[in-house]
């Protein structure tokens, strides 16, 4: 009676109800890039797990362009992860994490990329890389794959096929990327 009614509404921006790193407003609305343009990510989906990847390749007579058959292969073999295996299940109830991929640019084939102090391997070249790649905006949704020829040999002796690193801590630990990190691959 000549009372005023109030509401509170409370509005979670980095909620991300299926756990896939990605909030759940950049999954619908996209995110604003670097020149201030608004950008989707393609497919994406709040209520079920996607993974977005950028990969460049070293070019020229000898590319390493990834195969679009292997591509197809580790696609195949995300979208069949069971639910239940999950740590936090599709809230939509379907199996599998859909993975993006994005072929991106050709840069110099060099027969060595990088380099390495003792049997740690320099990040740099790849950062700078990335950033070219990506930018500041994109990295924020998307990880980042390099194919080159090889990496350092220098005092790398026993040089993985891969390599990678969590933007988190800066190596790759036994249980997987926690952040949105880097993997370069020869």
């Amino acid at each position: 009676r000549g009372g005023r009614a109030e509401c509170q509404v409370a509005i979670r921006i980095n909620q991300d109800s299926d756990g896939d790193g990605l909030p759940d407003l950049r999954e619908i609305d996209g995110y604003i890039d670097d020149n201030g343009t608004r950008t989707l990510l393609p497919g994406a989906d709040p209520l079920h797990k996607d993974i977005y990847v950028k990969i460049d390749y070293m070019g020229g007579e000898h590319s390493h362009e990834p195969d679009s058959a292997a591509l197809d292969s580790v696609f195949d073999a995300f979208q069949r992860v069971p639910n239940a295996m999950l740590k936090i299940p599709n809230p939509d109830g379907q199996d599998g994490i859909t993975l993006h991929c994005i072929i991106g640019d050709a840069i110099t084939h060099e027969d060595e990329f990088g380099s390495s102090q003792g049997q740690v391997f320099s990040w740099k070249l790849v950062t700078d890389r990335k950033r070219v790649s990506l930018g500041g905006a994109a990295s924020l949704s998307y990880h980042y794959c390099l194919f080159i020829h090889n990496g350092p040999r220098k005092n790398c002796p026993d040089e993985p096929r891969a390599l990678c690193r969590d933007d988190a801590n800066g190596t790759c630990p036994a249980g997987g990327l926690s952040g949105f990190g880097d993997l370069v691959v020869s």
